[in-house]
Parts: structure tokens; C-alpha cells; sequence
């Protein structure tokens, strides 16, 4: 078992390094290139852009009128960080959980401090799986929440599965 003080520390150390490297990563690239520049990195696969994203995952609302995108982004994502704020603290017994939460919390955050500030979520991770396919691109923000949703997902299976072993429902 692990103390609870423990961590909650680990949790918050976690949420503000991916916020931290988010916020800086997004300032790197605001700093050093044009808005759609792109860098290659590895030759038709990776590649380094300054994409400005004004909706969410997919460009999700890119183009929706101001009047609602802003409202939205600011409610939705305030509403889901409380809410995961919320089930953390009811997980807390469940290291695994209890952190993969907070990489979602600090990924969620940091895309939030983004779209109050500069107003727009800077994607900068460009890759393309083949010739034809260009996955959209992303940031380190996208990659937290990811990680930590994988993660959740992956220990609820594992969670179910000893639950039908043990003839539990």
C-alpha cells in the first residue's frame, strides 16, 4: 500500500511538469516558428509545425463562430477538470488510476491555459503514417491526457478481468 501524502505529491509534481513542458513546448514553437511553418524531422513521417487550433481534439468546433467556441471552451474543460478533480480524490486507493487521472488533469490544463491564453491550442507534433494518411497534429498536452486515458482504460480491464476470475459481478 502506498501513503496517501505520497501520493497526492506524485500527482500534483505530475500535473505541473506536464503543464510546465506543455506551456514551454508551445512557446518554443511560437517563438522560433511561423504559424503553419513546418520542420522536418524525419523525412515524410515527422515533422515539427506551428499549427494554431482553435477547436479541440481533431480541430472539434475549428471553425464554429467565436461567440460559441469561446463560451465553450471555457466551461467544458473548467467542468471536466472538476469533475476529474472529483474522481481522483474518490480513486485515491488506486495508484495507477490516481496518477493516470492526473495526466489527464495537467493535459487538460494546460490546453486550458492555452485557449485563455494566447487564445488558441498550438499543435506542433506533425506525424504522417503513409503517403495518403496524415494524422492531425498534436501537443504535449494531447499526449498527457492520451497517456493517462490508455492508461485508465487498461486498468479497468485489468480490473474486470480479476473481477470474472474471481466469479464476482
Amino acid at each position: 500500500m502506498f501513503r496517501s501524502d505520497n501520493i497526492k505529491k506524485t500527482a500534483v509534481i505530475l500535473i505541473l511538469i506536464i503543464v510546465a513542458l506543455d506551456l514551454f513546448t508551445k512557446w518554443l514553437i511560437s517563438h522560433y516558428l511561423a504559424p503553419y511553418q513546418a520542420v522536418s524531422v524525419i523525412d515524410g513521417f515527422f515533422n515539427i509545425v506551428y499549427a494554431k487550433n482553435l477547436g479541440s481534439a481533431f480541430s472539434f468546433l475549428h471553425t464554429a463562430p467565436a461567440w460559441f467556441r469561446k463560451p465553450f471552451f471555457f466551461i467544458i474543460p473548467l467542468a471536466a477538470m472538476v469533475f476529474i478533480t472529483y474522481i481522483m480524490l474518490k480513486t485515491q486507493k488506486n495508484k495507477i488510476q490516481f496518477l493516470a487521472f492526473a495526466s489527464v488533469l495537467g493535459g487538460a490544463l494546460g490546453n486550458f491555459i492555452s485557449r485563455i491564453y494566447p487564445g488558441y491550442v498550438i499543435d506542433f507534433l506533425d506525424i504522417r503514417i503513409t503517403n495518403t494518411y496524415h494524422w492531425p497534429s498534436f501537443n504535449v498536452a494531447d499526449i498527457g491526457i492520451t497517456v493517462g486515458l490508455v492508461i485508465i482504460m487498461l486498468d479497468m480491464a485489468k480490473m474486470e478481468s480479476k473481477k470474472k476470475k474471481s466469479g464476482k459481478k
